[in-house]
């Protein structure tokens, strides 16, 4: 009998390791892409649309920089832009962070950062 309760409490701590451990994986993975927290909203920014849910957007708030986003949710209504620098939309959106490709985060300063993007709002020009 006291072997078994040797047994009990280690066996009881790895399998709350395993239960908890899951967890954090979970909720890791959550946190990020279009299920992941919102860390920058446009409102009423100029944008280019590029196709296949792909946007180029005038971020007036920090001196016209370009933000680049895909959408979570592809409008197949809109019509392309004429090319890359025709802002011939007006939206509003939230930006989540895009999870990392094959466990590899790429840094925003290599060329430009394209995060997953919840439009709220959009129109033509």
């Amino acid at each position: 009998m006291r072997q078994l309760s040797r047994l009990i409490f280690p066996l009881a701590a790895m399998i709350a390791t395993v239960v908890f451990s899951c967890k954090d994986d979970e909720d890791s993975a959550m946190a990020c892409g279009c299920n992941g927290p919102v860390y920058k909203t446009v409102e009423n920014a100029e944008a280019t649309y590029l196709g296949n849910s792909y946007y180029i957007i005038k971020n007036q708030a920090q001196g016209d920089s370009l933000l680049y986003g895909w959408a979570c949710e592809e409008d197949t209504t809109l019509q392309k832009s004429p090319d890359e620098n025709t802002r011939d939309y007006i939206i509003s959106a939230s930006f989540k962070r895009a999870c990392p490709v094959n466990d590899i985060v790429f840094p925003s300063s290599l060329v430009a950062s394209v995060d997953m993007i919840e439009v709220t709002a959009i129109r033509k020009k």
